[in-house]
């Protein structure tokens, strides 16, 4: 059963008990009636308890009817209000009507269901004035907190009206962008002709939405990329007059899809580098083994085909030709030695990074002597992640070779510590510095060997910087987070 409140206004015991018999025919509604002796009680009643439809006697005052239904208005009230003709003498109906009610009923005392229609009609009727005042409300509030832009654009191209989410990317106030030629005078040069096609297209029907990117002017001067979808808006019943341009900035999006071009082509010519640092090792390789590996067994070959085919007469200068012997295969030994260790240091999987880099550097300080090369290492190396030990061996390789070739240091320091829950790798010199005022990784002032290390390091889930100044050196460094076996993935 469905509760109605109903608040009676100017309508006398009589009428008032009438009502109650009435309106308590119908069993699938039931009706609680609430008397106001005048309109003052009747505002004060509605703001306690707020009833579903309002029955007024047409022999109240005018003048106080139309003030308690401004008052109604002021408070915000959409309960229907119904007009009971309570006296012939009061010929008013269409200014009742003119001035809020919804119904004027004069025979509802005799025709049986009229009053309980017209109260059901009137809710059904606030209902649907609600419904219709919150879609409003719920279209105005996208129109207005909605991150993209929205304009109304009239079939001349001119600005009609902006939300405020277009005025935040053109940096326009909606006074100077209403009647501003859009394409004219927003637009990228470059990008009208295309913006004018589109907008043609969809205002003489062509098709009903175009969507394309441009570049629009914003009031500092600046372009910012933006992506517009245009389509006709229309009245129901009424020829189309504005066009609809939903606006959205697509800057941050451009600047990433050229980011990731960058990168890829990056990616691609350190790929081909990586490449050509392959084959130049095999080469390198293969000559190293040509060299010293083959002339070495090149002359035990010999030395044992002279074994063959003059054999010593006596017995000490066999022991002689075979000590010969002998000791070119050490040396051999060593030389193959020396080529294996040059390309993977044993010592970085038997005693760990600390050692192979304190190794490296005392190499070369044998070969370099002219240079000082230090070593320092404060570290726990159980807190450095699996894997990480051969991209730092590498990328010290590569900055102590850049610092040695290219910065005329004399001394260079490596330093490998703990800071801050971050293991960081550091090689500085005090050189001649990088070229340029602010070194970046770029083909114009970083070469590939410093690109390769960046790209190791980030591979590798570290954070790759280096820093120089002119005559002042230059300081490489890379830092990776500490390793905690308990974040380690499970190998099951």
């Amino acid at each position: 059963m469905t509760a109605i409140n109903a608040l009676i206004v100017g309508i006398n015991s009589e009428y008032a008990a009438e009502l109650r018999n009435l309106l308590s025919r119908h069993p699938e509604c039931e009706y609680h009636l609430t008397v106001a002796a005048s309109f003052d009680g009747a505002i004060q009643s509605m703001a306690q308890h707020s009833p579903d439809v309002v029955l007024v006697g047409s022999s109240v005052d005018m003048k106080g009817y139309r003030h308690f239904i401004q008052s109604v208005q002021q408070q915000s009230c959409v309960q229907p209000v119904i007009i009971l003709e309570t006296s012939t003498d009061n010929p008013a109906e269409f200014d009742y009507l003119e001035n809020g009610a919804d119904f004027y009923l004069k025979r509802w005392r005799h025709e049986t269901g009229m009053l309980h229609k017209a109260v059901m009609a009137g809710i059904e009727r606030v209902k649907a004035f609600q419904a219709i005042r919150n879609s409003e409300r719920r279209m105005r509030g996208i129109y207005y907190w909605s991150s993209i832009g929205i304009l109304l654009v009239d079939l001349n191209g001119l600005i009609v009206q902006n939300n405020p989410a277009f005025s935040r990317i053109v940096g326009f106030s909606d006074d100077e962008l209403c009647d501003m030629p859009l394409a004219r005078d927003l637009v990228h040069p470059d990008d009208q002709e295309e913006v004018s096609r589109s907008f043609e297209s969809v205002k003489t029907e062509q098709q009903p939405v175009a969507k394309l990117q441009c570049r629009m002017r914003t009031k500092e001067g600046d372009h910012t990329w933006t992506e517009l979808t245009w389509s006709l808006f229309s009245e129901t019943g009424s020829p189309a007059q504005f066009c609809v341009c939903l606006v959205e900035d697509i800057t941050s999006k451009k600047n990433m899809e050229s980011e990731l071009r960058a990168s890829e082509a990056q990616l691609k010519q350190l790929s081909a580098h990586l490449l050509d640092l392959i084959e130049q090792e095999r080469r390198h390789i293969a000559r190293e083994l040509h060299d010293s590996i083959g002339s070495y067994l090149g002359a035990i070959k010999l030395g044992l085909g002279q074994l063959s085919y003059a054999p010593p007469t006596g017995k000490e200068q066999l022991s002689e030709r075979l000590d010969q012997l002998s000791q070119m295969l050490v040396e051999t030994m060593d030389e193959l030695q020396r080529i294996t260790t040059s390309l993977y240091p044993p010592v970085l999987d038997d005693l760990g990074i600390a050692a192979a880099l304190r190794w490296h550097c005392g190499r070369v300080n044998s070969s370099v002597p002219a240079v000082s090369l230090t070593f320092q290492a404060d570290i726990d190396e159980s807190r450095i992640q699996p894997g990480l030990a051969i991209v730092m061996y590498r990328v010290s390789q590569e900055a102590i070779h850049n610092a040695l070739q290219h910065s005329k240091s004399t001394t260079v320091a490596v330093s490998l510590s703990e800071e801050e829950n971050t293991i960081v790798l550091r090689i500085v010199d005090k050189g001649v510095g990088l070229p340029g005022e602010m070194p970046g990784c770029n083909e114009t002032v970083c070469g590939m060997g410093i690109r390769n290390m960046m790209k190791r390091v980030e591979l590798s889930g570290g954070v790759f910087s280096i820093s120089s100044a002119k005559d002042k050196g230059t300081a490489v460094s890379a830092s990776w987070p500490v390793f905690r076996p308990s974040e380690s993935p499970d190998p099951a």
